[in-house]
């Protein structure tokens, strides 16, 4: 966009025509679209538009009413219309709006003009001296990183961000809607549209108690589900890695989850296991949001492993309560109640799998299941033992992530899923999930969803009737 509109900046002086930056805004959004039209969906093609339109709309019109007597403060208007403009977009994709950035705008839009100035100059420089081209641009690279620092330390401020729920998409027109009123001057419009976007907050932020939604994140080859209920939060496992070298769950992916849903306190974590891809998107949570207690394997009572003794020196730093679970235990919260039915009073622990968590989720005649990353062994000592109140199983999240270590032709036929759950990443270096289980999968399962295919799955029931809904499709 930037790069269209220097152009035709440029062009107009060469032709010696008018440069209208309306015609040149409206001109690299048609050629934008022309070259792929799918670009109109993305957030950074709106957030570039949207600041451009700020500036051109928006900014003016607080101009006009500041006082000649307040003129040094149009800088800061300046960055106040342009957050006016596209606030709103960062809000609805992102779950955040940041608060004092536009410091860091300030000190940030000088450093772009000389990056933009000595980079040109470098590419002219380049048709005589490469040397001197290289040292000219080694000019941006220290510009660049002053950048980069500038903004991670801003960034890195209290309270630089403030996270806030998603909004409708209604409430988001009708901001939009308000905003255009505004600048055409329809001041009685634009009370309505704040009145009703004002009464919508209210009605939207207020959810029904008595709906249950399951959300397995996609998390690459971990476990992370969250469940809300009742105005309560449960996190079943955390994640670890998106990718091999990649971001961090806890903050690249469980953090926005909460922010995008307004959520700003976890009543519950369970840990199935400390494996790092269940475990450490969990430890990252612990420094970022209140949660109540964390339910661990009764095995840890006694077993040394150092991803849960981080877990025990920041509970203890955080005061949240730990508490060890077994086969017998239970967490209710009104029609809901989640039963731990693994491990045994005596189970041995063998290596951080073989003991894990399995968690039975129960609300009228929907069950789920919870299995971490048990194996064969564990299946088999389970269904040897299972509780005779326990009906039909709606819906599996699958062991072990489809392994050949787990999900046994037994323990799947004795389980017979309307639907099995896979939280596996594509093309992992484990193989995951094995032919034979997927296999096995299909043909005792009624449906069968992975997130490397399906991304984020989501599961609702209300009123003894429940849904399943995948970000890709």
């Amino acid at each position: 966009r930037a790069t269209i509109m220097i152009i035709i900046y440029l062009g107009h002086k060469v032709i010696y025509r008018k440069y209208d930056q309306h015609t040149a805004i409206a001109l690299a959004f048609v050629l934008m679209i022309l070259i792929n039209p799918l670009q109109i969906t993305s957030p950074g093609f709106m957030l570039s538009f949207g600041a451009v339109l700020s500036i051109f709309y928006i900014v003016p019109k607080l101009f006009k009413r500041l006082p000649e007597k307040y003129v040094w403060l149009k800088p800061l208007i300046f960055i106040t219309g342009i957050q006016l403009g596209i606030g709103p977009l960062l809000g609805y994709y992102y779950g955040e709006i940041p608060t004092y950035s536009f410091f860091g705008n300030l000190l940030l839009l000088p450093v772009v003009t000389l990056i933009i100035s000595f980079s040109s100059i470098a590419i002219g420089v380049s048709y005589i001296s490469a040397p001197l081209a290289t040292l000219i641009s080694g000019s941006t690279f220290w510009c660049t990183n002053y950048m980069l620092v500038m903004v991670e330390a801003i960034s890195g401020l209290p309270g630089s961000i403030v996270y806030i729920p998603t909004l409708s998409l209604w409430l988001f027109f009708m901001y939009y809607g308000g905003i255009i009123a505004w600048l055409l001057g329809k001041f009685k419009v634009v009370g309505l549209i704040i009145a009703a976007v004002t009464i919508g907050l209210l009605v939207t932020s207020v959810k029904p108690s008595d709906t249950l939604v399951i959300d397995m994140m996609d998390v690459g080859n971990g476990d992370a589900c969250f469940i809300q209920y009742d105005n309560h939060v449960i996190l079943i496992d955390g994640g670890g890695q998106v990718a091999v070298n990649g971001p961090n769950v806890g903050e690249k992916v469980l953090l926005p989850y909460l922010n995008y849903h307004g959520i700003r306190r976890i009543k519950s974590v369970i840990i199935s296991h400390s494996d790092y891809d269940h475990v450490y998107g969990i430890i990252e949570l612990m420094n970022q949001v209140p949660i109540d207690r964390i339910l661990l394997s009764s095995v840890y009572k006694t077993y040394e492993d150092p991803w849960v003794d981080k877990i025990k020196e920041l509970s203890e730093i955080k005061e949240i309560e730990l508490i060890y679970i077994e086969s017998g235990d239970s967490l209710k919260i009104g029609e809901l109640t989640l039963d731990c039915l693994y491990p045994f009073d005596n189970t041995v622990q063998e290596d951080n799998n073989n003991h894990s968590s399995i968690i039975h989720l129960n609300i009228d005649e929907f069950d789920m299941l919870f299995t971490g990353d048990s194996y064969v062994s564990d299946e088999l000592a389970l269904m040897a033992e299972w509780p005779l109140n326990i009906g039909g199983i709606e819906v599996l999240k699958v062991p072990h992530h489809g392994s050949k270590t787990s999900s046994s032709r037994e323990f799947i036929q004795f389980i017979s899923p309307d639907i099995s759950l896979v939280s596996v990443s594509g093309n992992n270096i484990y193989g995951h999930p094995a032919e034979m289980v997927a296999k096995r999968l299909y043909t005792y399962s009624n449906q069968v969803y992975m997130t490397k295919d399906y991304g984020q799955i989501t599961i609702t029931y209300k009123n003894e009737l429940f849904k399943i809904e995948t970000k890709i499709k």
